[in-house]
């Protein structure tokens, strides 16, 4: 009678998994917010949604040869050529928004970085408490996230991480 009235200590973590990803995490947070089974023609541009052009702008910003910043266009043709990315995605590039961050203070301080990294992959274990607060008797267990750090570059004071983000949310 007893094993049938037992009651598993840990039955408030069987819904948590133990391993994740920071987008997983991120777009959690929204998944309340938007509720679509297929996406509207108008949110395509030219053939390309806007998911399909922000990951155009990340491949750029992953390949791109930062010595070349003063000739944008050039570049770009040089990534399509060797295939880093396709013609559909080199015609969504939002051209402008490129100049602004190779003219940027931010950008100034990478070219100034005895150490950039681009696209860094990392692993690390986090208390369950800070994904569900309603876990807080948990907080000495642990999951794992992963993810890709877009750019970081190491300055005097410390490490700067940088996350690029293409859409905007009102």
């Amino acid at each position: 009678l007893e094993n049938f009235q037992y009651e598993y200590p840990y039955e408030k973590l069987s819904n948590i998994q133990s391993k994740t990803s920071v987008s997983v995490l991120a777009n959690k947070s929204h998944s309340d917010t938007f509720n679509f089974t297929a996406k509207p023609s108008f949110m395509s541009k030219d053939g390309i949604s806007a998911t399909g052009r922000g990951t155009a702008m990340h491949k750029v910003m992953e390949f791109f040869d930062f010595k070349n910043c003063d000739n944008i266009e050039s570049e770009i043709e040089r990534l399509y050529e060797w295939q880093f990315i396709n013609e559909q995605e080199r015609d969504s590039l939002d051209i402008l928004s490129l100049k602004a961050f190779f003219d940027s203070e931010i950008f100034k301080r990478i070219k100034n970085s005895p150490l950039v990294k681009r696209e860094m992959r990392f692993m690390s274990e986090i208390p369950v408490n800070l994904i569900d607060n309603t876990l807080e008797e948990f907080q000495n267990e642990k999951i794992i996230v992963q993810g890709a750090v877009d750019i970081c570059f190491v300055e005097d004071d410390g490490i700067v991480i940088l996350d690029f983000k293409t859409d905007r949310v009102g």
